[in-house]
């Protein structure tokens, strides 16, 4: 159809509804940081089965590339 996409094609990552950067810190995707996420990273963390809705990129706080505890203490203090 002309007029769809023009000029968009291929240009770029599809940045639809649920694409979209994860927030530091906020591990349960409510748009908020506060002590529910430090509860969700801390059942993550102690191996219960809690998904993590904001994604793994927004429980790294110190950036290393993965979930541990210092991003924990991290959220802590940020709270």
């Amino acid at each position: 159809l002309p007029g769809i996409n023009d000029g968009f094609i291929g240009e770029g990552p599809d940045l639809g509804a649920f694409e979209y950067p994860a927030r530091p810190g906020d591990v349960d995707g409510d748009g908020q940081v506060d002590a529910a996420d430090a509860r969700r990273l801390a059942d993550y963390l102690a191996g219960n089965p809690a998904p993590l809705p904001g994604g793994a990129a927004s429980a790294d706080l110190d950036g290393d590339r993965s979930v541990t505890v210092v991003d924990l203490v991290t959220l802590l203090l940020r709270l």
